[in-house]
């Protein structure tokens, strides 16, 4: 999901920061209310623009600088548990082989700067056929630095996942394996009216989509306004606000075509500080108001003959919203620990759904090829939207350990452990994943 985010600025940051921030999409199916436009029309209609001015219109005579770095990469899972089945149905165990080539490449040409990825991961499971897909993923994004004060960014990312794991993250109703397409376009100016000081506007198009007919699809539109202000060399401020709404289409085949539309208003501050060389954090706090409208059709039986009638109705709330990080630098690695409280939309609610994460990670170089990870997320996702089909109650938490070893310049190998647990009070069902992955990943680096 698309999530607001102000970076307070620290000792450690640039003071003048642009960022491009994609985000996920899944594939479209057509289900999704009110947008006509495919992902990769939308892309275009979102980068083109600027990629004509890039290359035609903005003088210079600085020369191209491009990077190319193809890559390729294979791994092996085994799990328990392939299609994160409850305790109450049978769980199936296999291993599957997925290869992944890849492309990321980099124009810069002085003050323009143009960067994509696209990649494909197929994937074939040894016992269960029917599990067997290709997920594509295409990025581009495209950056200019008007003068030293102005900047224009714009991104676009369309991503096919079958990520049980982020699913259940995000809150939605998993019964089976299915495939979300996301798609995210979006666009951002920024000014830098001093040294110490910056303002951003930024719009964002999300659109979410299910394989699986029945699940609902949403589209978002949202729209963020922020500042920042740093004001010694150790503290940042920060402040914004932002406005969201959603439109969730109706499940194919409900009699009632219900429909819900949520609406977010939200405002937040907050401070970055660095404490020492090593530990820096950040603070965020605010509040949201949210209202949420449902339409359905009902039998209208004042009328003869008796027809069919829309009614609609409406709830409100304001929930007080929270985000914290903070991290610390090791000699060859860190150790991050993040906790954030925040109303958002999920399609597995329909609706709105309080969300709370906890995460704690680390890695370190302790050899000089090897590399240690871990972590651990605990999140839960809580809504009432007066349906009981739609109601959210869920626990997930998970632990991941991996070991990493440089074999040379170009080729890298990767063990990585992973136990999911996921319990939904909502439907009384209870999940537990267990898997094993070992990867090999080759990049080759090219300046051009």
């Amino acid at each position: 999901m698309a999530t607001d985010s102000v970076v307070a600025p620290t000792a450690l940051q640039p003071r003048v920061v642009v960022v491009i921030v994609p985000v996920r999409s899944p594939a479209t199916r057509g289900t999704c209310a009110p947008s006509a436009v495919t992902p990769l029309a939308a892309c275009w209609l979102l980068c083109g623009p600027l990629l004509v001015l890039f290359v035609f219109v903005a003088p210079s005579d600085a020369a191209w600088e491009v990077r190319l770095v193809p890559e390729v990469s294979a791994a092996t899972e085994y799990s328990d548990n392939v299609t994160s089945a409850s305790k109450q149905a049978e769980a199936l165990d296999d291993l599957s082989l997925a290869a992944t080539p890849a492309l990321t490449w980099s124009a810069d040409r002085q003050d323009f700067r143009l960067d994509g990825r696209s990649d494909l991961r197929a994937e074939r499971f040894l016992e269960n056929g029917n599990l067997d897909g290709e997920d594509w993923h295409h990025r581009l994004g495209a950056t200019w630095r008007l003068n030293e004060r102005w900047s224009l960014a714009a991104s676009e990312e369309w991503r096919q996942s079958r990520s049980l794991d982020d699913l259940i993250e995000a809150g939605e109703i998993v019964v089976q394996r299915e495939r979300r397409t996301t798609n995210e376009a979006r666009a951002a100016v920024t000014w830098l009216p001093t040294e110490r000081t910056q303002a951003s506007l930024a719009y964002t198009n999300y659109d979410s989509q299910s394989d699986d007919p029945a699940n609902t699809d949403y589209l978002l539109h949202m729209v963020a306004l922020s500042a920042s202000l740093q004001a010694t060399e150790r503290l940042g401020l920060f402040a914004g606000a932002n406005f969201q709404d959603y439109d969730f289409s109706p499940t194919p085949g409900d009699p009632a075509r219900r429909r819900f539309f949520t609406r977010n208003y939200a405002a937040f501050a907050g401070a970055g500080y660095q404490f020492t060389e090593r530990l820096d954090a950040r603070l965020q706090v605010g509040a949201r108001y949210t209202e949420q409208t449902t339409r359905a059709v009902a039998i209208d039986a004042t009328t003869f003959p008796i027809g069919f009638t829309e009614i609609e109705s409406t709830s409100d709330s304001v929930n007080g919203t929270f985000s914290g990080t903070a991290t610390y630098a090791l000699e060859t690695g860190s150790i991050h620990l993040s906790a954030s409280q925040d109303l958002t939309a999920t399609a597995g609610a329909e609706g709105t759904v309080e969300r709370r994460i906890f995460g704690l990670f680390a890695n370190d170089w302790f050899a000089a090829d090897w590399q240690w990870t871990g972590g651990v997320t605990y999140s839960t996702n809580q809504s009432d939207t007066g349906l009981a089909a739609s109601e959210r109650d869920t626990t997930s938490r998970s632990l991941t350990a991996g070991l990493r070893h440089r074999l040379n310049d170009y080729w890298d190998a990767a063990l990585t452990l992973r136990r999911t647990d996921f319990q939904d009070d909502a439907l009384d069902t209870e999940t537990e994943r267990n898997a094993v992955v070992l990867a090999i990943t080759g990049r080759w680096p090219v300046a051009m």
